[in-house]
Order: structure tokens, then sequence, then C-alpha cells
């Protein structure tokens, strides 16, 4: 075959795996886009990156039903308008129930290192503690410059049935985890964009909690999500980042025995560098994975850590995250820096 009908061949495979999302890399290695643990990715056509982004925002406009809030079981809290500002955790509330809209903004300085916001702003921009049976439903959240985003009850004995999902929420500048899930409750991620964050899930419970919940596996479903791990300052020395000095990152899953499955499905993961712990903390957990992209700008030729066996495309095209993102943040109302967003507004 002539270099030309080889170029023409492998345009016509990558129209067709356009055409026919999801995918996984599994079937498509050697395909544009598309890389085996450790070979390098291949840019995107535009064609592959506008069928890819369709399937993850959808083009539909933004409609929620708030009825999934007004009709579950526990108090229904209206915080939609409504703005907390603090230097730790933002709302308390009652378990099982539901929240809707608060915006939680961090007062503390966002050139503070790790180690300082955890030792000084420890908090969560929602939280709830020792829940009876029933879901914790967040709807529409905002939150910017909080150390975790989400606190789920952190105790040994919380009941198993006690679970949470948080859906059609935008969080920017996350210090340390978007869910802090160290009791490893069964949780869903839907819709939301989590734009710069350290750890985006942790089912990682205290040293001396871990044995003991061992016995337990959660589940973590996440579905049309855009997650971004960043540099962020943090200027201890004992680091193996690529990050610029003075800042680190850390990992996209922060796991234990009792960490579970994670179910991924249409999203689209951006991680800007290896994490202060190196390479370790980089595999993917165990579950199912379908129509997950993966962009990587770390020093490497490729993700360095385990991806799944299928359902995780590498792919080297950042545009692919940026346009995603805008259409994510235009479709809920938000400006274009994030820094005002409607979404569930009356």
């Amino acid at each position: 075959m002539t270099r030309s009908a080889a170029r023409s061949s492998r345009r016509a495979s990558r129209v067709a795996r356009a055409a026919r999302l999801p995918i996984t890399c599994a079937l498509a290695w050697g395909l544009a886009g598309c890389s085996a643990p450790g070979q390098s990715a291949e840019p995107l056509t535009a064609s592959e990156r506008e069928a890819i982004i369709e399937s993850v925002v959808p083009a539909e406009p933004f409609h929620p039903d708030l009825q999934l809030c007004q009709n579950q079981a526990g108090p229904r809290r209206d915080a939609r308008g409504e703005v907390y500002e603090t230097d730790a955790t933002g709302v308390s509330i009652e378990a099982p129930g539901c929240i809707l809209g608060p915006k939680v903004i961090g007062t503390f300085s966002r050139d503070l290192g790790w180690h300082d916001v955890k030792k000084q702003h420890d908090g969560d921009g929602v939280r709830w503690s020792r829940p009876e049976p029933g879901l914790v439903h967040v709807l529409g959240a905002y939150f910017d410059n909080i150390e975790d985003a989400l606190g789920p009850p952190k105790s040994p004995d919380t009941t198993r049935e006690s679970t949470w999902r948080v859906e059609h929420s935008y969080a920017r500048y996350t210090r340390d985890d978007f869910v802090e899930n160290d009791a490893c409750l069964d949780g869903t991620i839907h819709d939301v964009l989590v734009d710069g964050s350290h750890v985006f899930i942790s089912a990682r419970p205290g040293r001396g909690n871990q044995a003991e919940m061992a016995q337990y596996a959660a589940t973590h479903t996440v579905s049309n999500t855009l997650v971004r791990l960043d540099c962020q300052p943090d200027p201890r020395t004992d680091t193996q980042t690529s990050c610029p000095v003075g800042q680190s990152t850390g990992m996209l899953f922060k796991w234990s025995d009792c960490g579970g499955v994670v179910n991924m499905r249409d999203s689209i993961i951006l991680v800007e560098g290896r994490p202060r712990k190196g390479t370790s903390p980089m595999d993917f957990p165990p579950g199912h994975y379908e129509n997950v992209w993966l962009i990587y700008t770390g020093p490497e030729d490729a993700y360095p850590g385990r991806l799944p066996a299928e359902g995780v495309t590498e792919v080297d095209d950042l545009e692919l995250w940026h346009e995603a993102r805008r259409r994510w943040l235009e479709r809920h109302g938000c400006d274009p820096n994030g820094d005002h967003c409607t979404m569930l507004d009356p």
C-alpha cells in the first residue's frame, strides 16, 4: 500500500470510529487519538472531537427535573440564590435529604499551599454526618476554592444504606478532594464539571479505620462528567510531581480496599501532571468504563498509570477539553470563566 493510500485508510478508520462511539482502546490501538499503554496518543480530527463532545455534553437545552429532589425522602432545602462564604465548611445538611443550588466560596487565600489548606481550612462545601438510611442529593451546587467540595460521613459505623448523588453542579479550584467518600458509601456523580481539583474521588478511610472498612466495597457511578486535575500551590519538597516548582497535583482516585468499583461512562478527564507521590497512585480502579476520554499533559509520552482493559481512550488533544468545558458552561448558564452560573436559578 502506498503512503497516500495508507493515510486515506487511516482517515476512513477515524471517521468510522467517530460515528460509532462509544469505543474502547482495546479495540482501537493504532488509530488516531488512541494509544496502547506506554504509547503516545495522536491528535483527534475535528469530526472525531465533535462526536466525542456530543456524547458527553448533550446538545439539548438544560432543563433539570427538580421533582427528583422534591419527591425523595427527607427535607428539601432550596438554597438557590444563597451564597455561603467560608474558611472551612459551607453548608451542613440533614440526611437523608436534598439541597438545591447552594453557592459555596472559600475565603482563604488561593495561593495557600496544600498542607496549610488541610491544616487550617479542612472542611466541605456541603457536609452531612451520621445519616439515617436513604439518599443525600446535591443538585445544582457551585463550589469555588473549597478544601473538599462534598463531604459524606467518615465514620466506619455509617449505615451502608446511606447513599449520595451530586449532579448538575460546578466545582472549580477544589484544594483537595471533589468527593471525600472515606466511609466508602455508594454514590453517583452526573453532569458535573470538576474544573480543577487535587483529587477527584477519595475512598480511603483514615489509617485507624482501614482494616475495619475493608469488608465493604462501594460502587461509584460517574456519567456525563468533565474532570480536570490541575497543578496547585504546594511548597513541600518531598515530591515526585511533574508540576512546576512550588506546585503539585494529586490523583484521580485515592483508593483503598473498600473503594470498590468505578462505573464511568461518557466523560472526559484532563490530568495536568504526575502526582506528588509519583506514578503509583495513577492506576484506575476496577469497574466498568465506557466512552471515557483521557488527556494527559505530563512529561511522559503517555499516561503512566494502569488503564482499564476497555473503555478509556487516551488522546493527545487539549482542544477536546477546552471545547467540552466551554459547552458545559454555556449549557448551564455560566459565563466563559465560570464566575457566575444560573443553572437552577428560579
